[in-house]
């Protein structure tokens, strides 16, 4: 113990010594502690810290490969071995834990036993060294992976078998460093292995869920779709009355491409209410499938289309700190319960809703014997997807060139006429139905948006209109009012003033391009007295050329092959082209599936362009509706 004073930095035992040494300073000396006096603990040998050190090297010396998360800005993700098998692992996740606990416990004598947080804090400082020292960033899938010439989809098995499709076949290999990285959600449950099966087996499951006639071809093509991951494919929807099997058929498809579980109810969930619930809800999973929405709003519109197109979604980490994390990725839904109508057109571009048979009451079945049947399906239906998906691999590069997209949804149109294709359906029959149950959906709206029906009465003998926001109101008007409409109703969505008109036109514009018309919204610059300047203008255009659907090229499911005109098609069989039908498609070469050693059952914009995937290589044409000038 000493005494130091804060202004002349003199040193003494006691205040007295130090006001001899010549301290005259009026400050309050400071009493300071020898180094000496302070009691030294010997760190003992053992101690926690180096436990956990031995720890976090063993740990390092069984991970084959780490990688940082391309999808997820903060996700680490580890290639380790389990049981004889590779699998990858979440580093912030349980399980990662789990793994090093067992792997330490089998390799190493040692009689310590921690609790989860001595586990933490070894996997913090992994994912901390591969934060800092420039580790890869890899693209995370989840249950599917798609690349240029090869689809990927895990079926969820405890020694992870993944199915791999690519244009020379269907087989069933191990996951290993070889292989795209993929996440295993807690949603995420083991599918069936899939086995050959019946060759119409895509419609009887049709004919399963009720979906009527007209819509079975497009239905069809949807659901083999929903396995193409980097492609945008249109949100599907279920509409219907109380007891119209709406939550059936959603759980079905979703058990069919991503099963949560083997029951409906493990296969449906709410709809987050806040966005960023519904962005996390949706990047845990390949595909979502959303139960009796009953109500969307703008903001889970914007949620749903960034979804289905991909973007990257921003949310704050915790609410503790400012930290963001940044989540990209795109996925499928499938969805029951309202429709969403032109007030979102920009969702109602990316849907497909199916209209389905009224349920015979004297055929009713329960819901075990469904879930008998789709037990019975669920394998055969599996292979045929697979196989289909192989063959259309095949045919991509030599027949997408051929095919024009006419919507945004570009990919799907030129994927999904392949798959018509490799199912047996004749050129066009796709393309042909599919825009034909556009226009269908668009001509459903057309009552309850009179505006539509305005402009094409007005347009009727005109090519081409231009004059003020304000002198078309008032023309629409006349013309809606003449026509016996009462414009104060609160069911008529027509615009109160001129200024909502512009709005209107946003809202109705798909409609109004099927029309054939094309709408330009701006403001007059000059001062030539023509227009008042900055006036709000608008400009109607006829298109020269309109699009024609020829409904009467669309093939029903009865051109497709007879099970006696065998494909050849059985798993593990080859076979060549077949010549006995026009119709015919070309039999997978060498699409098999091995199952040697596996486990598992038996059984934000709103213009419009196109969206492609990265094996469309076709040119977006953009359109907009409002060209400031």
């Amino acid at each position: 113990m000493y005494y130091q004073c804060p202004n002349c930095d003199k040193k003494a035992k006691t205040v007295k010594e130090l006001r001899n040494l010549g301290c005259t300073c009026n400050s309050q000396p400071l009493e300071m502690t020898e180094a000496s006096d302070i009691p030294k603990t010997k760190a003992k040998e053992g101690d926690e810290r180096s436990t956990s050190k031995k720890v976090l090297d063993f740990t390092m010396s069984k991970i084959k490969k780490i990688t940082i998360s391309e999808n997820d800005s903060d996700g680490v993700y580890a290639i380790v071995e389990n049981n004889g098998h590779f699998e990858s692992l979440n580093l912030e996740s349980k399980r990662a834990r789990q793994w090093i606990y067992d792997q330490y416990s089998r390799n190493v004598e040692s009689n310590d036993i921690h609790g989860d947080d001595f586990y933490k804090t070894v996997v913090d400082a992994i994912i901390a060294k591969a934060q800092m020292n420039g580790t890869e960033r890899t693209r995370i899938h989840n249950r599917i992976s798609q690349s240029e010439n090869q689809i990927l989809y895990d079926l969820g098995t405890p020694d992870w078998k993944i199915i791999k499709i690519t244009p020379e076949g269907v087989e069933t290999v191990n996951f290993d460093l070889t292989l795209p990285i993929f996440r295993r959600s807690q949603s995420l449950q083991m599918q069936v292995i899939p086995k050959d099966g019946d060759i119409k087996i895509l419609e009887k499951l049709a004919e399963l869920l009720l979906i009527v006639e007209d819509d079975k071809l497009v239905f069809i093509v949807h659901l083999v779709c929903m396995f193409l991951e980097s492609c945008s494919i249109p949100m599907m929807v279920f509409d219907g009355s109380a007891g119209s099997l709406k939550t059936t058929a959603t759980a079905t498809v979703k058990r069919i491409v991503d099963p949560s579980g083997r029951d409906t109810d493990d296969n449906v969930s709410a709809m987050a209410e806040k966005p960023d619930d519904l962005i996390l809800q949706l990047s845990n999973r390949y595909m979502s499938s959303l139960d009796n929405v009953s109500y969307i709003n703008h903001n889970t519109s914007d949620v749903l289309c960034r979804a289905i197109t991909g973007s990257s979604n921003m949310k704050r980490k915790n609410y503790t700190d400012v930290n963001e994390v940044i989540l990209n990725f795109k996925t499928k839904i499938v969805l029951n319960g309202i429709v969403p109508t032109l007030d979102y057109p920009d969702l109602q571009t990316r849907l497909l809703s199916y209209v389905r048979k009224p349920i015979d009451e004297n055929n009713r079945i329960t819901d075990q014997e469904f879930n008998d049947q789709l037990e019975h399906l669920l394998p055969g239906l599996l292979a045929k997807i697979f196989i289909t998906l192989h063959e259309a691999l095949k045919r991509y590069p030599n027949i997408k060139g051929k095919i024009k997209p006419k919507t945004r949804m570009a990919d799907f149109e030129v994927w999904g006429e392949i798959i018509s294709r490799v199912l047996g359906y004749s050129e066009n029959s796709f393309l042909n139905s599919y825009h034909l149950k556009i226009t269908e959906g668009q001509i459903s709206q057309i009552d309850s948006h009179p505006v539509v029906a305005s402009i094409q009465s007005f347009m009727e003998n005109k090519e081409h209109y231009e004059n003020t926001m304000s002198h078309l109101y008032q023309e629409l008007v006349n013309i809606t009012t003449n026509s016996g409409i009462d414009l104060n109703s609160r069911y008529i969505k027509f615009p109160k003033t001129s200024n909502y008109l512009k709005k209107e036109l946003r809202i109705v514009d798909p409609l109004v391009k099927g029309m054939g018309f094309i709408v330009e919204t701006y403001h007059y610059t000059k001062n030539d007295g023509k227009f008042t300047k900055n006036a709000s203008m608008v400009r109607i255009i006829r298109k020269k050329i309109q699009s024609t659907l020829d409904v009467s090229k669309v093939s029903s499911p009865s051109s497709l092959l007879s099970p006696t005109e065998d494909l050849g098609m059985k798993i593990g069989e080859n076979s060549g082209e077949g010549t006995s039908h026009h119709n015919n498609v070309s039999s997978p070469v060498n699409a098999k599936f091995m199952h040697e050693g596996s486990t598992g059952e038996d059984g934000e914009g709103s213009e419009d362009i196109q969206e492609t995937c990265p094996n469309d290589n076709s040119t977006a044409r953009p359109t907009k509706l409002d060209h400031g000038q």
